[in-house]
């Protein structure tokens, strides 16, 4: 936890207190069609885009469990 003055110090310096939203399914699968169509691969290179590999990592987890819904599942296959 911050102290109060390491919260003001951080104020000071302008610091963005902005929570980011984690993209969302959708946006997701439309990084990964990119992916695909620039490389011809879902198959990702990590140091081309770690957040996009462990995305599509836990896609494939997700499938082994049961975890995607038809929807997800036919988008996915459809690359």
């Amino acid at each position: 936890k911050l102290s109060a003055l390491q919260i003001k110090l951080l104020d000071e310096l302008g610091f963005d207190w902005t929570l980011v939203e984690p993209p969302s399914w959708d946006e997701m699968y439309a990084q990964l069609v990119d992916y695909h169509s620039k490389f011809g691969s879902t198959l990702l290179n990590k140091r081309i885009n770690k957040n996009l590999a462990e995305w599509t990592r836990q896609q494939r987890k997700k499938y082994a469990y049961g975890k995607l819904t038809t929807d997800q599942i036919s988008k996915l296959n459809s690359l």
